[in-house]
């Protein structure tokens, strides 16, 4: 979507920017949009804590820049938003907003959600589903004999306590 804003504008003159070497005005707006918005939505992804604050930063960055696309055409040389590649570049701004959503659900719903409750459920159950084993080990070393200590054989708890 870069490259389409970068190599579609036009000079007033009719000839295309890229051809005399130079930055357009527009392109140069885009390029400080896009480094921006790429920005935002790393700190987003990168932040520690659930912000919706941050969330809306990036969603203002992509507001900004379906509004560069609807003054875009003017600088391409075209009189329509749907003419040439202008539905293309829609198209492209629609995936990037799809793909943020689905790593904003998967970072904000699906993963810590999921890994809190299996992490809980890992370490409260299984010291009490091993604790036999352990001491299976213990009554292993006395050549399988009955121990007569109380609570059976220490270093079962013991282990089960560290882990």
């Amino acid at each position: 979507m870069y490259l389409m804003f970068k190599t579609w504008e036009k000079h007033p003159s009719g000839s295309w920017c890229w051809e005399s070497d130079g930055v357009g005005a527009m392109t140069q707006e885009i390029e400080n949009l896009f480094q921006k918005l790429l920005d935002d939505i790393e700190w987003y992804l990168r932040s520690s804590k659930h912000s919706e604050e941050a969330g809306n930063v990036v969603y203002d960055g992509f507001a900004t820049l379906a509004d560069k696309m609807k003054e875009f055409h003017i600088h391409a040389g075209y009189k329509y938003n749907g003419e040439s590649g202008m539905g293309r570049m829609s198209v492209y701004f629609r995936d990037m907003i799809s793909h943020f959503e689905s790593v904003r659900t998967i970072r904000d719903v699906e993963t810590p959600i999921g890994l809190r409750l299996f992490c809980f459920a890992l370490i409260h159950t299984i010291p009490i589903l091993l604790a036999p084993y352990w001491n299976h080990f213990c009554v292993k070393q006395h050549n399988w004999e009955i121990i007569e200590n109380k609570y059976g054989c220490d270093a079962g708890y013991f282990i089960c306590i560290i882990y």
